[in-house]
């Protein structure tokens, strides 16, 4: 594995990351089922909008749903118009965000350093796990990431040189990020234009006009949503329930994600393999670059300042789910892009911390890689250790293994040990690792993922699939799911009482409701009326009530 020379390749940086990005995102997309309950639930929000050909109003089990707004799942609806209501349709939307975000990336760091740079920049983002695996999911987030870190970047613009067009632009993406996720993109773009803006106080003229303007125009476009919901009949009473919402995402622990302080760092830290790990003995220093340009040094701190914004405000939320600190991605490659960069011009090797941590949580990441399907092959030996009941039948799930899964930690690790020997040397090595990683993230999507997916959840999917008439109602009980509405298919119910869970439990019904439950649960179950025990797979529990 010899040292890229990316002098030779500079005429190609675009042709390459086309072809990285077109090749590696779709792989594998549909091969999974869509996940509880983030995937899951905005792609049901899409379905629905087909169903009722309704594409203004957001419904879950068709009744409104005020948690998101309704950019994305528009996108996603356009998506199962074309290739069907389907997995890959769910998560392609996506794909096409991580194109336009490696494509962004490059630009801008082709725009500020060089082409040079902004192809290391590029090529971090898609060889980090986390970063990389987001573009293959059905989640709202990468969307939202890129409209905030593309207002922030022309907001910056703008502040350069005060060019109406970028205050416009930056203005219609922060626009849009509300309409993908809601006001928290515009409390983050505020801080960060803030703390930028107090760095740079001697310098910045604010022009009260332009801000009213900017202000108008990002009313004007959330507007499209909150209006089309009050001639819809969403009122006046879904914006409360929206804003209470938000309110308690930042002071309750919502959904049972309630994490301790430092969630979010370890999340970047492992998760974001190898970006984190290089930039980490820098992540303080808002003054690493030494450039001579005001420019760059400026973009450096703005990324350093956005950074830890996003990571301080989603710290001291109540509620942490991992993808929340996911905008951190862009100012964290942007950050150990810099760093390769600069020592690369200077024939500096990698520093020595990083180095070490490369190598342990490298080795560390392979033998988990090994290990899980290890866990399924030697199950006999490991479940007796394994407290959670739930846990080890989901294990017990048959499930068709090769045999060979474990290889591919096995041919990790020794990949990786050949990149880090020459890494040591020489810094370009890092471009083979990061090729690697984007390399064995797909391999885990096609030989690993799948299997997984099989044993969490698969019995679950497979209950849903198979009661999917019109003749029955299904439900859970003691968990929410929204797979219970994709997965069946479900249609506008004509008694509208099946739309309350308590009826489909405790009410005279009339139809049969098919009910799961997870084991700990079947006790309770049991005792309800007209209850009937069907089977018990993969920790779940099934039931009819007639």
């Amino acid at each position: 594995m010899g040292s890229f020379n990316l002098n030779k390749i500079k005429n190609n940086y675009l042709i390459i990351l086309l072809l990285l990005t077109c090749f590696f995102f779709p792989i594998a997309i549909g091969s999974v089922h869509l996940f509880d309950w983030d995937e899951v639930n905005f792609a049901e929000i899409a379905r629905e909008m087909i169903v009722n050909k309704n594409y203004l109003n957001v419904q879950i089990n068709y009744q409104p749903f005020w948690e998101k707004p309704p950019l994305f799942f528009w996108l996603q609806a356009l998506s199962m118009k074309i290739f069907g209501i389907n997995e890959f349709a769910s998560r392609f939307p996506n794909v096409l965000v991580g194109i336009s975000s490696i494509l962004s990336i490059f630009y801008i760091g082709k725009k500020f350093i060089s082409d040079k740079f902004g192809f290391i920049w590029a090529l971090s983002y898609i060889g980090s796990f986390l970063p990389h695996f987001y573009f293959k999911t059905g989640i709202i987030d990468p969307l939202f990431n890129l409209f905030i870190f593309l207002s922030i970047y022309f907001f910056y613009l703008y502040q350069d040189k005060y060019k109406k067009k970028n205050l416009l632009i930056a203005s219609i993406l922060s626009g849009l990020a509300v309409l993908t996720k809601g006001p928290v993109a515009i409390l983050i773009i505020l801080l960060v234009v803030l703390f930028f803006d107090i760095y740079k106080w001697k310098t910045i003229k604010i022009k009260i006009l332009d801000l009213i303007i900017a202000g108008l125009i990002i009313c004007v476009i959330t507007s499209f949503w909150f209006i089309s919901e009050i001639i819809n009949g969403g009122g006046i009473e879904l914006f409360k329930e929206f804003i209470a919402y938000q309110i308690r995402l930042f002071t309750s622990s919502e959904a049972g994600h309630g994490e301790p302080f430092y969630y979010h760092f370890i999340v970047l830290f492992f998760g974001c393999f190898p970006i984190s790990l290089i930039a980490i003995p820098f992540i303080l220093k808002k003054n690493f670059s030494d450039s001579k340009s005001i420019l760059v040094k400026d973009f450096y701190t703005l990324n350093f300042i956005l950074f830890w914004v996003v990571l301080i405000l989603f710290s001291i939320t109540t509620t942490k789910i991992v993808h929340y600190s996911s905008l951190c991605y862009f100012p964290l490659s942007f950050m150990a892009a810099y760093i390769i960069y600069k020592y690369d011009n200077e024939k500096k090797n990698l520093h020595k911390i990083s180095f070490v941590l490369l190598a342990v949580v490298g080795i560390l990441v392979g033998i988990i890689f090994t290990a899980i399907p290890l866990i399924v092959k030697f199950k006999a030996n490991i479940i007796p250790i394994i407290k959670d009941k739930f846990a080890v039948q989901n294990i017990l799930l048959p499930v068709q293994w090769g045999g060979f899964e474990y290889l591919l930690g096995i041919f990790y690790m020794v990949l990786l040990i050949i990149v880090l020997v020459n890494l040591k040397n020489n810094i370009r090595y890092i471009i083979n690792l990061f090729l690697l990683n984007a390399l064995i993230l797909n391999l885990l999507m096609i030989f690993i993922v799948p299997k997984i997916e099989q044993h969490s959840q698969g019995s679950i999917i497979e209950f849903f699939q198979k009661h999917n008439q019109p003749n029955e109602y299904v439900t859970t009980y003691g968990f929410r799911s929204y797979a219970k509405f994709f997965y069946t298919n479900k249609q506008k119910p004509e008694n509208l009482k099946s739309l309350n869970e308590d009826w489909l439990l405790y009410g005279t019904i009339d139809k049969p409701v098919y009910i799961v439950s997870k084991m700990y649960d079947k006790e309770k179950v049991l005792q309800l009326k007209n209850i009937n025990f069907l089977y018990e797979k993969g920790g779940f529990v099934f039931y009819v009530r007639n």
